[in-house]
């Protein structure tokens, strides 16, 4: 009779089990992957240009939108021309989809650009908030390029477009992070991971200027992913923005003492060499706490999405 009882529970449970609808994966943890393209609509690209020469981008970055109204936030330095006047012209890019036409000719990534003015700035902390002249989350804006295919007039459309959380929470060593961004000029929008590597904020020295209170991370970012979101890899908020790679003089030879040297280009260009360390990428970055982030809007009465 007790093992008739146990195989009718054994039976019943399975039954259950096998009537019970599946889970809803959008009700549990999102996966890296589904992390990344969950954030990737708040990320834009930033020029710096001239009013003669509008396509002559004297340096370029990363920003990301913190509001429905547009507002974008970046690193001072992204905006901040050779010889720090803020630069004449500002442009946020906004990414188009890829398109293959009717003869199967991939059309590769392009852009929607916005003029912009400058808001706010935070020199300490090396913080910029832009004002774009439409806003491009507004639901009036359209965006998009129409190009004629095969005799068809098609919209390749843009990105989908949103705005990112600010968390202000302090984080410590070992907290898992990702970068999105825009390095080295490239059209793609490209992710690194990596961690927190101090156990908390820490002052550092760069360029013979000393800044407080940033996190130093072991993640892998280059030239174009300044001002770029810092993301939490276990929530998508905004936990800081990137300030600068840690740099390190290449060493000669193994078997030799010392650093190897060359000449600064510019220098060269301006008819007085200079010779100076050549540095490489140490894989490790500065980041801006986003607490100062939330400051420097709060500061602006500027709304923001917050972390709870």
């Amino acid at each position: 009779m007790t093992n008739l009882l146990l195989l009718c529970l054994v039976i019943f449970f399975q039954v259950v089990a096998f009537c019970e609808p599946p889970k809803d994966p959008s009700h549990g943890p999102l996966s890296f992957s589904q992390m990344i393209e969950s954030t990737r609509s708040s990320v834009v690209k930033i020029y710096c240009e001239t009013e003669s020469f509008p396509h002559d981008h004297l340096s370029d970055g990363t920003g990301f939108f913190v509001n429905n109204d547009g507002i974008v936030v970046t690193a001072n330095h992204v905006i901040t021309m050779p010889d720090n006047s803020q630069c004449q012209r500002i442009t946020i890019a906004l990414p188009l989809h890829g398109f293959k036409d009717e003869r199967g000719n991939s059309i590769s990534q392009s852009f929607n650009e916005l003029k912009t003015s400058v808001s706010a700035v935070d020199l300490a902390h090396d913080i910029a908030i832009l004002k774009p002249e439409t806003n491009p989350l507004g639901p009036s804006y359209r965006g998009g390029m129409d190009i004629v295919d095969m005799g068809k007039r098609v919209n390749i459309p843009l990105f989908d477009r949103a705005s990112a959380t600010i968390d202000e929470a302090p984080i410590n060593g070992g907290y898992e992070i990702f970068v999105s961004g825009y390095p080295l000029d490239q059209p793609n929008l490209i992710t690194a991971s990596g961690y927190i590597a101090t156990s908390g904020a820490v002052d550092f020295d760069i360029h013979n200027r000393v800044m407080l209170d940033v996190y130093w991370a072991d993640i892998r970012v280059n030239p174009g992913n300044s001002g770029g979101p810092v993301f939490s890899k276990a929530t998508g908020a905004v936990v800081g923005i990137v300030k600068a790679v840690a740099e390190a003089p290449a060493d000669l030879d193994p078997q030799q003492l010392g650093h190897a040297y060359g000449f600064d280009q510019r220098s060269i260009q301006e008819g007085r060499p200079q010779v100076h360390p050549i540095l490489y990428n140490s894989g490790i970055t500065y980041i801006v706490p986003s607490k100062y982030i939330a400051d420097l809007l709060k500061k602006s009465a500027i709304p923001f999405n917050e972390a709870h």
